[in-house]
């Protein structure tokens, strides 16, 4: 879930991703809680911008 300031930008790289938020919002669940907090990389970890 995001929150976006203004018109949304999105990419046709991605599927149409976000380009331009300003919250964004992981929800997780408990189901897969251990995925989650494992040791993978999250995709945002190298966006300059955040």
């Amino acid at each position: 879930m995001a929150i976006v300031c203004g018109e949304p930008k999105l990419t046709d790289e991605h599927a149409g991703a976000l380009t331009n938020p300003k919250v964004i919002f992981e929800i997780l669940s408990p189901s897969t809680a251990d995925y989650d907090h494992g040791g993978e990389i999250h995709p945002l970890s190298h966006a300059t911008e955040l």
